[in-house]
């Protein structure tokens, strides 16, 4: 029993006959992947109707393929679509760590300035300084952010 229709698993070959295209053919694809062409070609021979390739051969295509063909297909099934994010990297991860760290202590300092039930002149100043260095690294963090591909 298969709770796939014949359609979406013909369409699946077919996505995998693509895949394998686009890897650069039979003898590419065999050699970015642990099937030989014999097996390959099987995957997605329509008359070879419970032959489908493993789930690292596809991984290892699309890697080498550089597009999730079969894995667009899958989502699709499901409804969904995917959509290509780009990774944030490890300056704008440190960026959104200080806005947090800053926040932090914006409110720590409000916690300690109110624990007594008065703010003084001090703990006022000490705080309006926290919250304008808040100001300042969120305004870098989101100027980071903007360099990040949407």
């Amino acid at each position: 029993m298969h709770l796939t229709t014949d359609e979406e698993r013909r369409a699946l070959k077919t996505g995998f006959r693509v895949l394998v295209q686009h890897s650069g053919g039979l003898e590419a694809a065999a050699a970015a992947s642990r099937l030989s062409k014999t097996h390959l070609a099987a995957s997605y021979d329509q008359e070879a109707k419970d032959r489908f390739p493993a789930l690292d051969v596809v991984a290892d295509l699309e890697r080498a393929a550089g597009q999730p063909v079969v894995t667009k297909l899958l989502a699709a099934m499901h409804g969904l679509a995917l959509v290509h994010v780009e990774p944030i990297g490890g300056c704008a991860i440190s960026a959104i760590a200080s806005v947090g760290q800053n926040s932090s202590d914006v409110f720590a300092a409000f916690v300690r300035a109110v624990s007594d039930g008065v703010i003084t002149e001090a703990e006022r100043a000490d705080l309006r300084q926290k919250m304008l260095d808040l100001v300042a690294v969120a305004t870098e963090a989101a100027a980071i952010l903007e360099g990040v591909k949407k």
